[in-house]
């Protein structure tokens, strides 16, 4: 049971930001939140994707 926990903890940590690039940027709110389409990424995850700046 404990390594289904530490697999599940593992699963659910945030990735470290990587270099992507943006082909357009669909609407901003929040100041530091906007929506993003992803060069490159299938279109199920790099369209209109969310991103959060940190800070």
């Amino acid at each position: 049971m404990p390594y289904l926990a530490l697999l599940l903890l593992l699963l659910c940590a945030p990735l470290q930001a990587q270099n992507l690039v943006v082909s357009r940027v669909v609407s901003i709110y929040d100041a530091d939140t906007f929506r993003v389409d992803i060069n490159g990424w299938p279109p199920i995850i790099g369209s209109n994707m969310p991103i959060r700046v940190l800070g």
